[in-house]
């Protein structure tokens, strides 16, 4: 149901673009590529499932996320807001614009595109993301 096509890789951070059912829905910010090491790395390309999470330190204010299992070496990949790479541990973070935000590339409005995204998915408790990679 969910797909990322990840399109722009910089030192700093992996950018792409997220479909829900087929459609482009947002762009998606992650962290470089760094081996998979946990809580270091953008996760690699691959289908995976992932569920509603009720229980995670944003809860309150989010109501829940999308959490990614079936990672090699991985866990508590989550989808969740993020405008700066940064602030991301190896989650995948949702933005409408991706634009340079105090001297540094970042996706734009996190806080409320996750908010629609979590709007979109509502009633979805499993489903399955893939990421994939376009490299020119």
């Amino acid at each position: 149901m969910l797909s990322i096509i990840r399109q722009e890789f910089t030192a700093d951070a992996t950018f792409g673009v997220m479909l829900l059912r087929n459609q482009i829905f947002c762009y998606t910010l992650e962290l470089p590529w760094n081996e998979n090491i946990p809580f270091h790395s953008s996760i690699p390309p691959g289908i995976y499932p992932i569920a509603k999470r009720d229980t995670w330190r944003a809860s309150q204010k989010y109501g829940h996320t999308y959490q990614l299992t079936g990672v090699p070496g991985r866990t508590v990949i989550q989808l969740h807001p993020a405008n700066y790479p940064h602030q991301l541990s190896g989650c995948i973070a949702e933005g409408e614009t991706i634009e340079k935000m105090r001297g540094e590339r970042a996706v734009k409005n996190s806080g409320n595109t996750f908010r629609a995204l979590m709007k979109a998915l509502s009633g979805v408790d499993e489903t399955t993301i893939q990421i994939m990679e376009v490299r020119t």
